[in-house]
């Protein structure tokens, strides 16, 4: 079901491009399973910003704090500043991505970053499910998810960071899939706009 994919597994790829003793914000942080594993394993100081009042409840317990904020209505301006503002999986779901990251740019510290993560409209199998007329949005996940409102591609997702006025580090294709679609990995990194499952930007304040 959907939620055994989004909410009870944390993004490794994500995990892995931030430093060890960092202060982390956490956008939408469901239940808080990135922030368990950061204040675990690299010691980090994680605040969560999560819509859902029952994820958040449940987030409590792995983070250092919880806020519970719609942000496209209003970010708390007591936040402070982070070292690295995590977006994974977030923005596809906004009305106004831009908005929400002109306002996050703020409470990046000096050297501060953001990661973010979207899917990748333009995976292949979405090629050719368009290619037959079809585009049925699924409510069980994935790059069509129902609950979707903006669609990336490698080239624009590149310009609503510059549009951002952000400075880019990265943007690379990854896919995080069952063993039994290993041939994907690898696939995905060679050529990222057409088999990458999703993308990973890394994107500071200039």
């Amino acid at each position: 079901k959907e939620s055994s994919f989004r909410y009870e597994n944390f993004n490794p790829f994500v995990f892995a491009e931030i430093p060890s003793k960092t202060r982390v914000l956490d956008i939408g942080c469901a239940t808080g399973l990135l922030g368990r594993r950061l204040r675990e394993e690299k010691g980090c100081v994680v605040v969560g910003i999560e819509a859902d009042a029952t994820m958040a409840e449940e987030a409590r317990k792995n983070t250092d704090e919880i806020i519970l904020a719609d942000l496209e209505k209003q970010i708390p301006p007591s936040l402070g500043a982070f070292d690295v503002i995590v977006c994974a999986d977030v923005l596809e779901h906004l009305k106004d991505p831009m908005a929400v990251l002109e306002s996050l740019k703020p409470h990046l510290s000096d050297k501060g970053f953001f990661l973010i993560s979207v899917p990748n409209i333009a995976f292949i199998q979405t090629r050719l499910n368009l290619l037959f007329g079809s585009f049925d949005y699924n409510p069980q996940g994935g790059i069509m998810d129902a609950t979707h409102l903006r669609f990336f591609t490698m080239k624009t997702l590149v310009a609503l960071l510059q549009e951002t006025d952000l400075g880019i580090d990265f943007v690379r294709g990854y896919n995080l899939v069952k063993k039994r679609y290993f041939f994907l990995e690898p696939m995905g990194r060679w050529l990222p706009t057409v088999f990458a499952i999703q993308f990973l930007a890394k994107a500071r304040a200039k």
